[in-house]
């Protein structure tokens, strides 16, 4: 049974305003390819993730010299990371507003297509775009937080919308325990059984809390193995600065 989907308002009841600026030098991604990224993008958001999430944006394409919409959030394409490791991530601009990133050079170098990167940016943006929402799931005597990164957990499946790769993400029953929900849906390409379930290449961010020995915020892959890297600006050390959240998602539910 499929999660039940919602009009494609989000939220605050309007569509966040989102500017796609490209940064790469001028002949990386001709105006027309980013433009047919950019119509699949909106697409995605409207047809797919909206109805589920709740949450809805309106995607516009700022050349060089056009002046940005008032209070857009940012999505911004680069050549090269500027974090080891990293596609992509959102993180802040120097006005607080959410910015989402993505690396054409280094996701081509990692096999992913760019628009897929940005696709992943882009969904997670708009379901935390402060990077301070988290899940919080019973064990025994303790829990467990799960940030609300909704494309980490299948960040190697992507589909095509009109030719465009984009990414993946999962629903937010993923973070449910399944006696709640159960033949729920559990990611847009119903590749997941259970919830948590973590993809080959993808990988969760946890925290878990009352344990005997403080880890703060971990990464687990889809083979169980945690692991832990808070060098300044790593995604969990973005996340460890701003104090967690618990928060269920509010998505009607059937």
């Amino acid at each position: 049974m499929a999660a039940k989907r919602r009009s494609g308002s989000n939220r605050r009841g309007k569509p966040i305003k989102i500017a796609v600026i490209n940064k790469t030098a001028k002949e990386k991604i001709p105006a027309r390819d980013l433009a047919k990224v950019v119509a699949a993008l909106q697409k995605q958001v409207e047809r797919d993730f909206a109805p589920v999430w709740g949450m809805a944006a309106r995607l516009s394409l700022v050349r060089e010299g056009e002046a940005l919409p008032h209070d857009a959030w940012w999505l911004t394409l680069h050549d090269d990371s500027d974090r080891a490791e990293d596609l992509g991530y959102h993180d802040l601009t120097s006005a607080g507003l959410p910015l989402g990133k993505a690396f054409v050079a280094t996701a081509e170098a990692d096999d992913m297509p760019w628009s897929v990167v940005l696709s992943h940016e882009l969904l997670e943006m708009l379901i935390d775009p402060y990077i301070n929402l988290a899940a919080f799931v019973k064990k025994s005597r303790s829990g467990l937080l799960y940030g609300y990164e909704v494309c980490d957990p299948v960040r190697s499946d992507s589909y095509r919308i009109d030719g465009v790769e984009v990414s993946n993400f999962v629903y937010p029953d993923w973070f449910l325990p399944p006696q709640l929900r159960p033949n729920a849906q559990l990611d847009h390409l119903e590749r997941i059984r259970k919830p948590l379930q973590i993809r080959p290449g993808g990988y969760a961010i946890f925290n878990e809390l009352g344990a005997a020995r403080k880890q703060g915020w971990r990464t687990q892959g889809a083979r169980g193995k945690a692991r832990s890297d808070h060098r300044h600006g790593t995604r969990l050390h973005r996340r460890a600065a701003i104090k967690a959240n618990p928060k269920r998602s509010d998505a009607k539910r059937a």
